[in-house]
Parts: C-alpha cells; sequence; structure tokens
C-alpha cells in the first residue's frame, strides 16, 4: 500500500471517528435587551415590571444596543453535539442580577440559567426549546427564547443563538394573570465559547503528517 493511500485512509478514518462529539460551553456571554421596542415596553407595563437596577457581574452588551451583557459561568454543564449543533443536555450558567419591581414586589432575580426542553413550544409553536431560570431568588423560570434564530456556528470559537424573550407560563402564573404567557418583552444574544474541536485539531495534526510525507517523497 502506498504511503498516499495510507494518508487518505487514516484521515477518512480518523475525520469519522472524530466527528458528533459532544462539546460543552466553558464562557461567553448573553445579552439581554428589555423593552427595545415600543411593543416590548407595552407588554412591561401591561405585566407591571420595571428594572430598577443592574448589578453583579453584568456589563454593557457588545452585541445588543442599549442591552446588558450576563457573563457564561466556564463551570457550565450545557454539552452539544460538535456536527449537529443539537443540544443534548445541562445547563449555560451566568453571574449577575437585575432589580426588578412588579405588582407583587421588588425581587431580584439574577445568576441566570439557560436550559433546553424540546417539549416546549413556545408562543404560537416557535419556541427554540431553550428557556431562561432564575436562580437567585424565587421566580423560577420567567423567560422562553422565542422565534429563534437557527443556531449560528462560529468555528472553533463557539455558536450563537439570538431570540426573543417572552414572559413564560410560569411566571404569567406568578405575576397572576395567565393573558401573559408568551408576551414579547425584550430580545437575547447567547455567544457560546466551547473548547476547540477535536476535529480542528485533527485537521492541523495530519496537514503536519501530509508535509512530512511531501518531504519524504522529495
Amino acid at each position: 500500500m502506498s504511503m498516499r493511500v495510507a494518508f487518505v485512509l487514516c484521515l477518512v478514518t480518523l475525520s469519522t471517528q472524530a466527528t458528533g462529539q459532544d462539546l460543552p460551553v466553558i464562557g461567553g456571554e448573553t445579552s439581554v435587551r428589555l423593552g427595545g421596542t415600543l411593543e416590548e415596553q407595552n407588554n412591561l407595563t401591561a405585566a407591571g415590571v420595571s428594572v430598577t437596577n443592574i448589578g453583579g457581574d453584568t456589563f454593557e452588551s457588545p452585541t445588543l444596543t442599549g442591552g446588558v451583557a450576563f457573563p457564561i459561568d466556564p463551570a457550565s454543564t450545557f454539552m452539544f453535539t460538535e456536527d449537529s449543533l443539537f443540544p443534548v443536555s445541562g445547563t449555560i450558567g451566568h453571574s449577575g442580577t437585575v432589580d426588578i419591581s412588579t405588582g407583587l414586589g421588588a425581587f431580584s432575580p439574577g445568576d441566570f440559567s439557560i436550559e433546553y426542553d424540546p417539549s416546549r413550544p413556545g408562543t404560537n409553536g416557535f419556541g427554540s426549546g431553550f428557556y431562561v431560570r432564575d436562580t437567585a431568588d424565587i421566580l423560577g423560570i420567567m423567560f422562553d427564547l422565542d422565534n429563534a434564530s437557527p443556531i449560528v456556528p462560529l468555528g472553533p470559537e463557539g455558536f450563537r443563538v439570538t431570540g426573543d424573550l417572552v414572559v413564560s407560563p410560569e411566571l404569567a402564573g406568578t405575576l397572576g394573570d395567565m393573558g401573559l404567557a408568551g408576551a414579547d418583552v425584550g430580545d437575547a444574544f447567547v455567544n457560546a465559547e466551547v473548547p476547540e474541536p477535536a476535529t480542528i485539531t485533527l485537521v492541523a495534526g495530519l496537514t503536519v503528517v501530509a508535509a512530512a510525507i511531501v518531504r519524504r517523497k522529495r
């Protein structure tokens, strides 16, 4: 068997073994903008919700004008499949808090986790399956990520997904008005970092092998 044939077979075999691996989210940020449009402002007013302060580790959003960014916890447990970008399990954790005023009083939700459940249909069936849970206070699941764009891969750096933040049925129930469920109150932009996929490392390594073969033949 020639070295060229052996190299091609090696490439095919190793590439097949490397695809489809599960990758964890290890960093990045999620940007949120509430009440960015008149409709969203009206929905916040109807829900009796107003933001009074933003604190913790939050910073100005690099992607949503007028928004705030929550850093993604490197210890997040969220996993997804590399080749399809389909969510597998776990949560994307964040740090940072938001003080809000509601008809029920003041709350300080924060340290949000983004989770995935394919059975959550969202408003009119356009949900992404992603939802946002408050872990710093008692509000629980606050929003669904609705009308989401397809997950966009960012090469070896990670992926992004954007969508509308809509009031979850759980939060609507807490606020005492189920008619608020599905109300669009803002936007979210998840910009997640992942480890460099093994396939990228593999290709780089095989490139070195190929170069060595060429030099040897010379």
